[in-house]
Protein backbone atom coordinates (compact mmCIF):
# COMPACT_ATOMS: atom_id res chain seq x y z
CA UNK A 1 0.00 0.00 0.00
CA UNK A 2 1.52 3.52 -1.18
CA UNK A 3 1.41 6.15 1.49
CA UNK A 4 -0.21 9.40 1.03
CA UNK A 5 2.01 12.58 0.90
CA UNK A 6 1.55 15.33 3.23
CA UNK A 7 1.88 19.20 1.47
CA UNK A 8 0.90 22.28 1.61
CA UNK A 9 0.78 24.74 -1.31
CA UNK A 10 2.89 27.66 -1.04
CA UNK A 11 5.15 26.05 1.92
CA UNK A 12 6.30 23.12 0.75
CA UNK A 13 6.60 21.69 -3.08
CA UNK A 14 6.02 18.41 -3.55
CA UNK A 15 9.66 17.37 -4.15
CA UNK A 16 10.62 18.21 -0.76
CA UNK A 17 7.89 16.51 0.76
CA UNK A 18 8.48 14.08 4.16
CA UNK A 19 6.00 10.86 3.67
CA UNK A 20 3.98 10.41 6.32
CA UNK A 21 3.19 6.19 6.31
CA UNK A 22 -0.86 6.17 6.80
CA UNK A 23 -0.01 3.37 9.41
CA UNK A 24 -3.95 3.31 10.19
CA UNK A 25 -4.69 2.88 5.98
CA UNK A 26 -2.42 -0.31 6.18
CA UNK A 27 -4.16 -1.51 9.56
CA UNK A 28 -7.25 -0.78 7.60
CA UNK A 29 -6.48 -2.46 4.46
CA UNK A 30 -5.58 -6.06 6.25
CA UNK A 31 -9.39 -7.18 5.59
CA UNK A 32 -12.78 -6.46 8.07
CA UNK A 33 -11.88 -9.71 9.75
CA UNK A 34 -8.48 -8.55 10.54
CA UNK A 35 -10.47 -5.00 11.49
CA UNK A 36 -12.83 -6.46 14.03
CA UNK A 37 -9.51 -7.80 15.74
CA UNK A 38 -8.25 -4.59 15.60
CA UNK A 39 -11.35 -3.94 17.83
CA UNK A 40 -10.68 -6.64 20.16
CA UNK A 41 -12.99 -8.96 18.88
CA UNK A 42 -16.58 -7.81 18.80
CA UNK A 43 -18.66 -7.98 16.27
CA UNK A 44 -18.94 -6.00 13.37
CA UNK A 45 -22.77 -5.95 12.15
CA UNK A 46 -24.32 -2.95 9.70
CA UNK A 47 -27.44 -1.28 11.35
CA UNK A 48 -29.75 -0.64 7.96
CA UNK A 49 -32.42 1.72 8.42
CA UNK A 50 -35.02 2.93 6.03
CA UNK A 51 -35.52 6.53 6.50
CA UNK A 52 -39.22 7.81 6.10
CA UNK A 53 -39.90 9.03 2.54
CA UNK A 54 -42.90 11.00 1.26
CA UNK A 55 -41.95 9.45 -1.81
CA UNK A 56 -41.61 5.75 -1.38
CA UNK A 57 -39.62 5.79 -4.92
CA UNK A 58 -36.74 7.03 -2.64
CA UNK A 59 -34.61 4.95 -0.93
CA UNK A 60 -32.58 6.57 1.80
CA UNK A 61 -30.50 4.36 4.52
CA UNK A 62 -28.90 5.12 7.31
CA UNK A 63 -25.59 3.22 7.34
CA UNK A 64 -24.94 3.96 10.69
CA UNK A 65 -25.98 6.87 13.45
CA UNK A 66 -24.11 7.84 16.42
CA UNK A 67 -26.70 9.32 18.12
CA UNK A 68 -25.09 12.65 19.53
CA UNK A 69 -22.38 9.59 21.11
CA UNK A 70 -24.87 9.74 24.15
CA UNK A 71 -26.05 7.60 26.60
CA UNK A 72 -26.79 4.72 27.03
CA UNK A 73 -25.12 3.38 23.68
CA UNK A 74 -22.00 5.39 24.60
CA UNK A 75 -20.35 5.42 28.14
CA UNK A 76 -17.44 7.99 29.03
CA UNK A 77 -14.54 6.15 28.48
CA UNK A 78 -12.35 5.57 25.22
CA UNK A 79 -14.09 4.68 22.06
CA UNK A 80 -12.81 1.55 20.88
CA UNK A 81 -15.25 -1.43 21.16
CA UNK A 82 -18.44 1.37 22.27
CA UNK A 83 -21.99 0.79 20.45
CA UNK A 84 -21.34 -3.04 19.38
CA UNK A 85 -24.75 -3.42 18.52
CA UNK A 86 -24.60 -0.77 15.72
CA UNK A 87 -20.60 -0.32 15.55
CA UNK A 88 -18.69 -1.60 16.73
CA UNK A 89 -15.96 1.35 16.97
CA UNK A 90 -12.72 -0.38 15.77
CA UNK A 91 -9.91 1.67 15.82
CA UNK A 92 -6.60 1.76 14.28
CA UNK A 93 -2.80 3.74 15.26
CA UNK A 94 -2.89 5.20 18.71
CA UNK A 95 -6.11 3.56 20.84
CA UNK A 96 -5.91 6.26 23.97
CA UNK A 97 -6.31 8.66 20.88
CA UNK A 98 -10.49 8.98 21.28
CA UNK A 99 -12.82 8.73 24.05
CA UNK A 100 -16.47 9.56 25.06
CA UNK A 101 -16.67 12.47 27.62
CA UNK A 102 -19.06 14.70 29.36
CA UNK A 103 -17.31 18.20 29.25
CA UNK A 104 -17.37 19.60 25.63
CA UNK A 105 -20.37 18.32 23.21
CA UNK A 106 -22.17 20.51 20.45
CA UNK A 107 -25.75 18.66 21.31
CA UNK A 108 -27.00 16.63 24.23
CA UNK A 109 -24.11 15.92 26.96
CA UNK A 110 -21.65 13.59 25.39
CA UNK A 111 -18.88 13.66 22.57
CA UNK A 112 -16.28 12.23 21.45
CA UNK A 113 -12.51 13.99 22.21
CA UNK A 114 -9.70 12.98 19.76
CA UNK A 115 -5.98 13.96 21.15
CA UNK A 116 -3.17 13.59 18.72
CA UNK A 117 -0.35 12.80 20.11
CA UNK A 118 3.34 13.14 19.05
CA UNK A 119 4.14 11.49 16.09
CA UNK A 120 1.38 9.34 16.44
CA UNK A 121 -1.87 8.83 13.75
CA UNK A 122 -5.05 7.58 15.02
CA UNK A 123 -8.26 6.56 13.30
CA UNK A 124 -11.33 5.28 14.20
CA UNK A 125 -14.69 4.06 12.71
CA UNK A 126 -17.42 1.71 12.55
CA UNK A 127 -17.33 -0.48 9.55
CA UNK A 128 -20.46 -0.86 6.79
CA UNK A 129 -19.35 -2.07 3.82
CA UNK A 130 -21.63 -1.36 0.85
CA UNK A 131 -19.73 -3.24 -1.90
CA UNK A 132 -21.94 -1.44 -5.30
CA UNK A 133 -23.03 2.07 -4.52
CA UNK A 134 -25.15 3.37 -7.44
CA UNK A 135 -25.92 7.17 -5.98
CA UNK A 136 -24.63 8.84 -2.68
CA UNK A 137 -23.21 8.51 0.30
CA UNK A 138 -23.28 11.31 3.31
CA UNK A 139 -21.46 11.64 5.85
CA UNK A 140 -22.27 14.34 8.38
CA UNK A 141 -20.41 15.29 11.61
CA UNK A 142 -19.97 18.56 14.11
CA UNK A 143 -16.54 19.28 14.68
CA UNK A 144 -14.84 21.65 17.22
CA UNK A 145 -10.92 21.51 16.54
CA UNK A 146 -9.16 23.75 19.46
CA UNK A 147 -6.73 26.09 18.65
CA UNK A 148 -3.05 24.03 18.81
CA UNK A 149 0.20 25.53 20.20
CA UNK A 150 3.61 24.95 19.20
CA UNK A 151 6.31 25.82 16.83
CA UNK A 152 4.83 23.51 13.62
CA UNK A 153 3.57 25.97 11.41
CA UNK A 154 0.89 23.55 9.88
CA UNK A 155 -2.01 20.91 11.63
CA UNK A 156 -2.69 18.58 13.30
CA UNK A 157 -5.22 17.67 11.09
CA UNK A 158 -8.67 16.49 12.61
CA UNK A 159 -11.25 15.32 10.11
CA UNK A 160 -12.78 12.36 8.56
CA UNK A 161 -11.55 9.91 6.30
CA UNK A 162 -13.97 8.14 3.37
CA UNK A 163 -12.53 4.43 2.38
CA UNK A 164 -13.83 1.19 0.68
CA UNK A 165 -12.25 -1.94 1.79
CA UNK A 166 -12.53 -4.01 -1.42
CA UNK A 167 -11.49 -7.25 0.22
CA UNK A 168 -8.44 -7.75 -1.25
CA UNK A 169 -6.36 -6.26 1.75
CA UNK A 170 -5.84 -2.79 -0.61
CA UNK A 171 -7.74 -0.07 1.33
CA UNK A 172 -8.77 2.74 -0.92
CA UNK A 173 -9.31 6.43 0.00
CA UNK A 174 -12.52 7.83 -1.67
CA UNK A 175 -11.94 11.20 0.07
CA UNK A 176 -11.55 14.01 3.35
CA UNK A 177 -12.23 16.60 5.17
CA UNK A 178 -11.21 18.54 7.99
CA UNK A 179 -9.33 21.13 10.05
CA UNK A 180 -5.71 22.43 10.37
CA UNK A 181 -5.67 22.84 13.80
CA UNK A 182 -2.99 25.31 14.07
CA UNK A 183 -4.09 27.91 10.91
CA UNK A 184 -8.04 26.87 11.04
CA UNK A 185 -7.60 26.14 7.42
CA UNK A 186 -9.90 23.39 5.86
CA UNK A 187 -7.88 20.67 4.30
CA UNK A 188 -9.14 18.15 1.80
CA UNK A 189 -7.21 15.61 -0.55
CA UNK A 190 -6.29 15.79 -3.90
CA UNK A 191 -7.83 12.79 -6.58
CA UNK A 192 -4.72 10.64 -7.70
CA UNK A 193 -1.62 11.94 -5.04
CA UNK A 194 -3.55 12.14 -1.99
CA UNK A 195 -2.01 15.17 -1.53
CA UNK A 196 -3.13 17.35 1.55
CA UNK A 197 -4.18 21.06 0.95
CA UNK A 198 -5.96 24.17 1.82
CA UNK A 199 -9.25 25.01 0.12
CA UNK A 200 -8.78 28.50 1.04
CA UNK A 201 -11.28 28.35 2.93
CA UNK A 202 -10.56 29.31 7.17
CA UNK A 203 -13.09 28.78 10.26
CA UNK A 204 -12.44 29.61 13.65
CA UNK A 205 -10.70 27.81 16.16
CA UNK A 206 -12.50 26.40 19.45
CA UNK A 207 -16.02 26.49 18.21
CA UNK A 208 -18.33 23.64 16.82
CA UNK A 209 -18.66 23.22 12.94
CA UNK A 210 -21.05 21.31 10.98
CA UNK A 211 -19.34 19.36 8.19
CA UNK A 212 -20.69 17.28 5.19
CA UNK A 213 -18.75 15.00 2.87
CA UNK A 214 -21.12 14.01 -0.30
CA UNK A 215 -19.31 10.65 -2.26
CA UNK A 216 -20.81 11.42 -5.64
CA UNK A 217 -20.20 7.56 -6.82
CA UNK A 218 -21.41 7.92 -10.15
CA UNK A 219 -19.32 11.01 -10.28
CA UNK A 220 -16.72 9.76 -9.03
CA UNK A 221 -16.16 12.77 -7.30
CA UNK A 222 -16.55 13.92 -3.23
CA UNK A 223 -17.40 17.59 -2.30
CA UNK A 224 -17.07 18.70 1.32
CA UNK A 225 -19.40 21.59 2.82
CA UNK A 226 -18.39 23.69 6.31
CA UNK A 227 -21.27 25.11 8.07
CA UNK A 228 -23.45 24.37 4.75
CA UNK A 229 -21.12 26.20 2.21
CA UNK A 230 -19.32 24.29 -0.35
CA UNK A 231 -15.89 24.22 0.01
CA UNK A 232 -14.35 22.25 -2.25
CA UNK A 233 -15.33 19.49 -5.17
CA UNK A 234 -12.86 16.91 -6.17
CA UNK A 235 -12.13 13.48 -7.18
CA UNK A 236 -11.88 10.36 -5.53
CA UNK A 237 -8.72 10.08 -4.07
CA UNK A 238 -7.60 6.58 -5.09
CA UNK A 239 -9.87 6.42 -8.64
CA UNK A 240 -8.92 6.31 -12.15
CA UNK A 241 -10.53 5.28 -15.06
CA UNK A 242 -9.83 2.13 -15.37
CA UNK A 243 -10.56 1.07 -12.11
CA UNK A 244 -13.02 3.34 -10.09
CA UNK A 245 -13.95 3.21 -6.86
CA UNK A 246 -17.45 1.37 -6.62
CA UNK A 247 -18.25 0.68 -2.85
CA UNK A 248 -18.00 2.06 0.48
CA UNK A 249 -16.56 0.62 3.92
CA UNK A 250 -16.29 3.31 6.51
CA UNK A 251 -15.60 7.37 7.31
CA UNK A 252 -13.13 7.20 10.30
CA UNK A 253 -12.56 10.28 12.76
CA UNK A 254 -8.92 10.64 12.47
CA UNK A 255 -6.14 12.78 13.13
CA UNK A 256 -2.25 12.77 11.90
CA UNK A 257 0.09 15.07 10.69
CA UNK A 258 -0.93 18.00 8.49
CA UNK A 259 2.84 19.24 7.14
CA UNK A 260 5.98 17.90 6.27
CA UNK A 261 7.87 19.72 8.40
CA UNK A 262 9.59 17.79 11.28
CA UNK A 263 7.75 20.09 13.13
CA UNK A 264 4.56 19.72 11.77
CA UNK A 265 4.90 15.92 11.76
CA UNK A 266 5.28 15.69 16.04
CA UNK A 267 3.05 18.46 16.31
CA UNK A 268 -0.11 17.77 19.17
CA UNK A 269 -4.05 18.75 19.41
CA UNK A 270 -7.49 18.17 20.35
CA UNK A 271 -10.66 18.25 18.29
CA UNK A 272 -14.01 16.70 19.32
CA UNK A 273 -16.79 15.36 17.17
CA UNK A 274 -20.51 14.68 17.73
CA UNK A 275 -23.77 14.44 15.92
CA UNK A 276 -21.71 11.63 13.40
CA UNK A 277 -24.08 10.52 10.74
CA UNK A 278 -23.70 8.37 7.64
CA UNK A 279 -26.22 7.84 5.05
CA UNK A 280 -26.66 6.22 1.66
CA UNK A 281 -29.25 7.04 -1.20
CA UNK A 282 -30.39 5.22 -4.24
CA UNK A 283 -31.88 6.94 -7.13
CA UNK A 284 -35.17 7.63 -6.77
CA UNK A 285 -37.03 5.04 -8.41
CA UNK A 286 -39.96 7.18 -11.20
CA UNK A 287 -42.80 4.81 -11.70
CA UNK A 288 -42.91 3.11 -14.41
CA UNK A 289 -44.74 4.01 -17.77
CA UNK A 290 -46.32 2.33 -20.84
CA UNK A 291 -44.77 4.02 -23.94
CA UNK A 292 -46.43 2.47 -26.63
CA UNK A 293 -48.51 -0.58 -28.21
CA UNK A 294 -47.72 -1.99 -31.50
CA UNK A 295 -49.90 -4.57 -33.06
CA UNK A 296 -48.36 -7.77 -34.60
CA UNK A 297 -45.04 -6.79 -36.29
CA UNK A 298 -45.84 -2.97 -36.51
CA UNK A 299 -47.29 -2.76 -40.14
CA UNK A 300 -50.26 -0.71 -40.84
CA UNK A 301 -52.90 -3.91 -42.23
CA UNK A 302 -55.52 -4.86 -39.76
CA UNK A 303 -57.26 -7.75 -41.88
CA UNK A 304 -55.57 -9.92 -39.50
CA UNK A 305 -54.68 -8.88 -35.81
CA UNK A 306 -52.74 -11.64 -33.67
CA UNK A 307 -50.24 -9.80 -31.37
CA UNK A 308 -49.62 -6.90 -29.53
CA UNK A 309 -45.97 -5.71 -28.01
CA UNK A 310 -46.36 -3.21 -25.33
CA UNK A 311 -43.53 -0.74 -24.44
CA UNK A 312 -42.21 0.42 -21.32
CA UNK A 313 -40.11 3.32 -20.12
CA UNK A 314 -38.01 0.61 -18.11
CA UNK A 315 -37.94 -2.63 -17.37
CA UNK A 316 -40.93 -4.06 -15.47
CA UNK A 317 -42.73 -6.68 -13.62
CA UNK A 318 -45.48 -7.92 -14.85
CA UNK A 319 -48.10 -9.11 -11.98
CA UNK A 320 -51.27 -11.82 -12.81
CA UNK A 321 -53.86 -9.78 -14.74
CA UNK A 322 -51.71 -7.09 -15.76
CA UNK A 323 -53.61 -6.71 -18.83
CA UNK A 324 -56.81 -7.07 -19.99
CA UNK A 325 -58.96 -6.38 -22.67
CA UNK A 326 -62.40 -4.94 -24.14
CA UNK A 327 -64.50 -4.44 -27.10
CA UNK A 328 -66.29 -1.32 -27.52
CA UNK A 329 -69.38 -1.71 -28.40
CA UNK A 330 -69.61 1.74 -30.90
CA UNK A 331 -68.04 2.96 -33.36
CA UNK A 332 -69.45 0.41 -35.81
CA UNK A 333 -67.58 -2.42 -33.01
CA UNK A 334 -69.43 -5.23 -31.39
CA UNK A 335 -72.94 -4.56 -30.46
CA UNK A 336 -72.96 -1.22 -31.39
CA UNK A 337 -75.31 -0.29 -29.77
CA UNK A 338 -73.50 2.90 -27.25
CA UNK A 339 -73.50 0.03 -24.13
CA UNK A 340 -70.90 -0.81 -22.26
CA UNK A 341 -67.34 -2.29 -23.57
CA UNK A 342 -67.84 -6.20 -23.12
CA UNK A 343 -65.06 -8.12 -21.66
CA UNK A 344 -62.20 -9.95 -23.60
CA UNK A 345 -59.49 -10.83 -21.90
CA UNK A 346 -59.83 -14.26 -22.33
CA UNK A 347 -58.23 -13.83 -25.66
CA UNK A 348 -55.29 -12.39 -24.22
CA UNK A 349 -52.25 -15.04 -24.27
CA UNK A 350 -49.37 -15.37 -21.62
CA UNK A 351 -47.49 -11.97 -21.88
CA UNK A 352 -43.48 -12.75 -22.52
CA UNK A 353 -40.78 -10.81 -22.75
CA UNK A 354 -37.03 -11.04 -24.75
CA UNK A 355 -35.27 -7.87 -22.98
CA UNK A 356 -35.51 -8.12 -19.66
CA UNK A 357 -38.90 -6.79 -19.09
CA UNK A 358 -39.13 -3.24 -21.49
CA UNK A 359 -40.97 -4.86 -24.07
CA UNK A 360 -43.81 -7.23 -23.49
CA UNK A 361 -45.42 -9.40 -26.45
CA UNK A 362 -49.05 -10.54 -25.47
CA UNK A 363 -50.46 -12.78 -27.74
CA UNK A 364 -53.65 -12.77 -28.96
CA UNK A 365 -53.78 -16.59 -28.93
CA UNK A 366 -56.18 -17.40 -25.93
CA UNK A 367 -59.92 -18.53 -25.89
CA UNK A 368 -63.40 -17.86 -26.13
CA UNK A 369 -65.80 -15.63 -28.61
CA UNK A 370 -63.54 -13.04 -29.68
CA UNK A 371 -60.62 -15.17 -30.72
CA UNK A 372 -61.72 -15.99 -34.55
CA UNK A 373 -62.08 -19.82 -35.60
CA UNK A 374 -63.24 -21.33 -38.81
CA UNK A 375 -66.20 -23.87 -38.85
CA UNK A 376 -63.52 -26.88 -37.62
CA UNK A 377 -63.15 -24.42 -34.78
CA UNK A 378 -59.18 -24.14 -35.70
CA UNK A 379 -58.13 -21.03 -35.09
CA UNK A 380 -57.88 -18.43 -37.61
CA UNK A 381 -55.38 -16.66 -36.33
CA UNK A 382 -56.46 -13.57 -35.24
CA UNK A 383 -59.25 -11.97 -32.77
CA UNK A 384 -62.55 -10.93 -34.30
CA UNK A 385 -63.46 -7.56 -36.09
CA UNK A 386 -63.80 -4.84 -33.87
CA UNK A 387 -62.26 -1.83 -32.06
CA UNK A 388 -60.78 -3.01 -28.77
CA UNK A 389 -58.91 -1.51 -25.87
CA UNK A 390 -55.49 -2.77 -24.03
CA UNK A 391 -56.20 -1.97 -20.61
CA UNK A 392 -53.51 -2.21 -18.04
CA UNK A 393 -53.95 -2.29 -14.10
CA UNK A 394 -51.13 -0.06 -12.55
CA UNK A 395 -50.68 -2.01 -9.31
CA UNK A 396 -49.80 -5.29 -11.30
CA UNK A 397 -47.01 -3.51 -13.33
CA UNK A 398 -43.84 -2.72 -10.89
CA UNK A 399 -40.52 -1.33 -12.04
CA UNK A 400 -37.67 -1.79 -8.68
CA UNK A 401 -41.23 -2.24 -6.24
CA UNK A 402 -42.53 1.10 -7.79
CA UNK A 403 -46.14 0.57 -9.21
CA UNK A 404 -47.40 2.41 -12.36
CA UNK A 405 -49.09 5.65 -11.07
CA UNK A 406 -51.87 5.68 -13.15
CA UNK A 407 -53.50 3.18 -15.33
CA UNK A 408 -53.05 3.16 -19.28
CA UNK A 409 -54.96 1.73 -22.09
CA UNK A 410 -54.71 1.23 -25.18
CA UNK A 411 -57.25 1.39 -28.27
CA UNK A 412 -56.78 -0.58 -31.81
CA UNK A 413 -58.86 -2.40 -34.16
CA UNK A 414 -59.51 -5.39 -36.21
CA UNK A 415 -61.41 -5.46 -39.66
CA UNK A 416 -60.69 -8.34 -42.25
CA UNK A 417 -60.10 -6.79 -45.39
CA UNK A 418 -58.53 -3.58 -44.15
CA UNK A 419 -54.68 -4.11 -45.24
CA UNK A 420 -53.94 -0.38 -45.45
CA UNK A 421 -54.94 0.27 -41.90
CA UNK A 422 -57.82 3.32 -42.81
CA UNK A 423 -60.24 1.61 -40.56
CA UNK A 424 -62.14 0.52 -43.81
CA UNK A 425 -62.15 -1.95 -46.32
CA UNK A 426 -62.52 -0.40 -49.51
CA UNK A 427 -61.64 -0.32 -53.47
CA UNK A 428 -58.24 0.15 -52.65
CA UNK A 429 -58.65 -3.28 -50.53
CA UNK A 430 -60.22 -4.58 -53.13
CA UNK A 431 -57.34 -3.72 -55.66
CA UNK A 432 -54.73 -5.81 -53.26
CA UNK A 433 -57.36 -8.68 -52.24
CA UNK A 434 -57.80 -9.55 -56.08
CA UNK A 435 -53.92 -9.09 -56.82
CA UNK A 436 -53.80 -12.20 -54.03
CA UNK A 437 -56.74 -14.05 -55.17
CA UNK A 438 -56.13 -17.62 -56.06
CA UNK A 439 -52.87 -17.68 -54.51
CA UNK A 440 -51.56 -20.47 -52.67
CA UNK A 441 -48.16 -20.05 -49.77
CA UNK A 442 -45.20 -20.16 -51.60
CA UNK A 443 -46.84 -17.55 -54.39
CA UNK A 444 -45.34 -14.32 -54.48
CA UNK A 445 -48.46 -12.54 -54.63
CA UNK A 446 -50.46 -14.79 -51.54
CA UNK A 447 -50.97 -12.04 -48.71
CA UNK A 448 -51.89 -13.90 -45.60
CA UNK A 449 -53.47 -11.12 -44.42
CA UNK A 450 -56.72 -11.97 -46.83
CA UNK A 451 -56.47 -15.59 -46.12
CA UNK A 452 -59.44 -15.46 -43.94
CA UNK A 453 -59.29 -19.48 -42.45
CA UNK A 454 -55.33 -19.74 -42.78
CA UNK A 455 -55.43 -23.21 -44.76
CA UNK A 456 -52.31 -21.13 -46.99
CA UNK A 457 -55.01 -20.25 -50.19
CA UNK A 458 -56.64 -17.25 -50.72
CA UNK A 459 -60.09 -18.39 -52.57
CA UNK A 460 -63.14 -18.04 -52.92
CA UNK A 461 -64.00 -18.98 -48.94
CA UNK A 462 -61.95 -15.99 -48.11
CA UNK A 463 -63.31 -13.91 -50.34
CA UNK A 464 -67.05 -14.35 -49.50
CA UNK A 465 -65.21 -13.24 -45.94
CA UNK A 466 -63.91 -9.83 -47.75
CA UNK A 467 -67.17 -9.56 -49.71
CA UNK A 468 -69.49 -9.31 -46.48
CA UNK A 469 -67.16 -6.72 -45.34
CA UNK A 470 -66.84 -4.00 -48.12
CA UNK A 471 -68.19 -0.55 -47.45
CA UNK A 472 -67.71 -1.61 -43.39
CA UNK A 473 -66.02 1.43 -41.45
CA UNK A 474 -64.79 1.59 -38.19
CA UNK A 475 -65.19 4.90 -36.28
CA UNK A 476 -62.54 5.41 -33.89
Amino acid sequence: MTSIRKTRAGSIGLSAVVVESLEGRQLFAVGLSSLQMVGDGAPAAASLTQLPSENQAALSTTLYDSSGFESPRYTPGPLNNQDAAQGPWLKSGDSTAAVVQTLVSAHGTQAVRMDRHAGLTARFAPVHTISAVDQTITIDWSMRVDAATGVQPYGPFFGVEAYHDPGNGVLRLIGSGGIDAKTGEILFQYAGSGALDSTGVTVTLGQFHSFRLVLDFPAQQYSFYVDQVLARNEGFVDSTLANPINGFSLASLSTFAAGGDAASQSATGTAYFDDYLITSATAAVTPPKASTLTVNDGTVQRSKVSSLTVKFDKAVTLGTGAFSLSRLNTGGSGLNDGSAPTDATAALGTPTSSDGGTTWLVPLNGTGPFIETNPDSTPAGSIVDGIYKLNIDPTKVTAGGVAMAAPASFTFYRLFGDVNGDTTVNPLDYAQFRNSFSKNVGDAAYNPVFDFNNDGAVNPLDYARFRSRFGKELIL
